[in-house]
Formats: C-alpha cells, structure tokens, sequence
C-alpha cells in the first residue's frame, strides 16, 4: 500500500507483472549486453510506466552492480535516486511485504516511473545515459537512450 497526496493506493497487484504477451515495449542499449526494458503495464491510470533491465535474449535480469539511475531535477523538484520496488520495500524493512523467501524469482527486479520522467543512468567507468520516459499523451513516442 502505498500513500501519494494523501490518497492511499494499492499497486501491489498491478506492479508485481511483466510485460503480457502483445503488449508495447520498448527496448533501449544500456551497454554491450544490457538493455532497458519499458512497458506501460496496468498503471496507465496512475500516469506511470515500467522498466527492468533484461539482457540479449531479453530475459529479465537485476539491475547490474554498477549501475544507478537518478530522477533528473526539474524547476519542480531535486535529482532523487530511483530504486526499485524491491529495493524500496528492504530498504523501507517491510518484511510482511517482501523477503527473498515470497521473491517470485531471484532476478526478478522492477521500476515504476512516472511519465515524463527523464532519467540519469549512470555506469561505471562509462558516460552517463539519459532515458526519456514517454508521455502517454503522444501516442508514437520514441524511447532515446544517448549520453548528455
């Protein structure tokens, strides 16, 4: 459960899927190997989209150590570190919710952004990447992963 300007909304359901068969997703090089995974999935209401990272059989996979992404600052709010869902519920301790014993999968990792978002992933000993989240509002938008 979670609580956004005071409304509480569950995402639980909706939030622990990967991409159905037919849906649109759209795939962006990360690196040699490694590639960013974006599908609307069942958040469309909540203006949110979602990423995972799979690798050339497009295969999820976690996220790989030496990569972080960041929520690019606007006039409207700072740079944040985006985590995962999985990575948020242990950091927040929410055992009940969430333990390597209820994972579906040992690789099993996904992201929630909202839409719009642009984000900043950065790797090491290579140039940071920006990834633009489309807005549903422009039905053909195009996914741009490039250095900045």
């Amino acid at each position: 459960m979670w609580y956004f300007l005071n409304l509480k909304i569950d995402f639980s359901p909706k939030c622990q899927c990967k991409p159905k068969p037919g849906e649109e997703v759209k795939f962006s090089q990360l690196r040699d190997d490694p590639m960013v995974r974006v599908w609307g999935g069942d958040l469309e209401s909540f203006e949110y989209y979602c990423l995972d990272f799979v690798n050339h059989e497009r295969q999820y996979i976690l996220t790989p150590d030496d990569v972080k992404i960041y929520a690019v600052a606007t006039p409207f709010s700072p740079s944040l570190r985006v985590l995962s869902i999985e990575d948020t519920l242990k950091k927040a301790n929410a055992k009940p919710l969430f333990s390597h014993a209820t994972r579906r999968d040992p690789n099993w990792e996904t992201y929630l952004v909202h839409e719009g978002t642009v984000l900043r992933i950065t790797q090491q000993n290579r140039p940071d990447l920006f990834l633009h989240i489309p807005i549903r509002a422009a039905r053909n938008s195009t996914l741009v992963l490039q250095p900045w």
